[in-house]
């Protein structure tokens, strides 16, 4: 994340770095390496993991994407869909699906609230 924030060139993070002098900016950036996940995403095991990744999303790109994965321990599943940041009902349906076989919740009902969100309701088996 550290190596995103200081060379993006999405306007928002430009705009925030740009706002900082440059002893701000190592001083922020030198800060958030201590806590960057890929520093830790190793770690999680036996923790099971799904990465979510929107292909049009400017962060992270599919290359850095497949960098988290490959450094995240197993048991693990990487899945890319056509979506921004905020993926689409897809990726929403096979994450409730996965967190249902994970932790064991009941079954689930998708029900469309709006054309931008879905309600995800659990009942008993």
């Amino acid at each position: 994340m550290t190596e995103f924030l200081r060379t993006s060139t999405l306007p928002a993070i430009v705009k925030t770095r740009d706002s900082l002098t440059k002893e701000q900016q190592e001083n922020y950036f030198k800060t958030l390496a201590d806590v960057d996940p890929i520093n830790y995403i190793g770690y999680v095991t036996p923790s099971a993991l799904f990465f979510q990744f929107g292909k049009t999303d400017g962060y992270p790109t599919e290359e850095k994407a497949n960098l988290y994965a490959e450094k995240a321990s197993h048991p693990k599943l990487v899945k890319f869909y056509d979506a921004g940041h905020a993926l689409n009902d897809e990726a929403k349906r096979e994450r409730a699906a996965w967190l249902r076989e994970q932790i064991g919740i009941g079954k689930l009902n998708f029900n469309r609230k709006s054309d931008r969100s879905t309600t995800i309701q659990t009942h008993s088996d």
